[in-house]
């Protein structure tokens, strides 16, 4: 299992869309992120780095992952192009079924605003420019909601979809809502995922990995501790409590 911090992200905006505000940071915050992880000697990498490059565990003491779900065209305003500017990476997860499109799944169970969503040449970009493309499910659905085998669907047609778009193997998985469904791991693996991630983990492994999320509460003092092994530490012992009372 990879142990580094692996960070998640959604909007980059300073004028939210109301309801969104939950998964906003405001571009200041972003750049303090950046900051942070300069400043603590770290480097961003992707799982897709980690696979061509074989790391071993202590090549990655002082590595991050900057995750993005959903792939907010937005984040092309700001986000993006300071990521290439100060040539850090990022892995961007994408529901297939609306590239191009808009939050189908939010403004349909929740109501939400419609988000405009990447198209295929932005995420060709992406990945031209060393970002990494991931899977995000095909429909963006609850994965302990569905059946297995729409669940192995979902894995096998985003995948499909996406390399067809940017001409690589997709390695990495994303569980929307962070829902992971039962035999995950041989699910992912026979699907040809090398990774998955999750939010909240009792037993974070490498296909569901505990991810540290970002909010537009945080301050650089937070954002420093969340990128520490104290706070590593922490999630480890409160996500077993988290699952417990789920």
């Amino acid at each position: 299992m990879i142990k580094v911090p692996i960070i998640m992200l959604h909007h980059v905006d300073d004028a939210p869309a109301t309801g969104t505000e939950g998964w906003t940071i405001s571009t200041k915050q972003f750049n303090v992120l950046l900051d942070c992880i300069q400043q603590l000697g770290l480097e961003t990498t992707t799982f897709e780095e980690i696979v061509q490059q074989r790391w071993k565990l202590n090549q990655l003491n002082k590595k991050v992952i900057l995750t993005f779900d959903d792939g907010a065209a937005k984040l092309f305003d700001f986000a993006v192009p300071l990521l290439i500017q100060k040539g850090m990476k990022a892995v961007f997860f994408i529901p297939t079924a609306q590239i191009g499109g808009y939050n189908e799944w939010d403004v349909t169970s929740a109501n939400a605003p419609k988000i405009d969503l990447m198209d295929a040449s932005q995420l060709r970009y992406l990945s031209e420019k060393g970002m990494e493309v991931g899977s995000h499910g095909h429909e963006h659905l609850y994965g302990h909601k569905i059946t297995e085998t729409q669940f192995i669907n979902e894995l096998h047609t985003s995948k499909n979809i996406l390399e067809n778009i940017i001409a690589k193997p997709v390695v990495s998985f994303c569980y929307p809502y962070g829902e992971v469904p039962e035999n995950y791991r041989q699910l992912l693996q026979d699907a040809g995922y090398h990774y998955g991630t999750s939010i909240y983990q009792a037993f974070s492994n490498r296909y569901a990995l505990r991810r540290i999320g970002i909010h537009a509460a945080d301050s650089k003092k937070s954002i420093t501790f969340k990128l520490s092994n104290r706070y590593a530490i922490y999630r480890s012992l409160i996500d077993k409590v988290l699952k417990m009372v789920k």
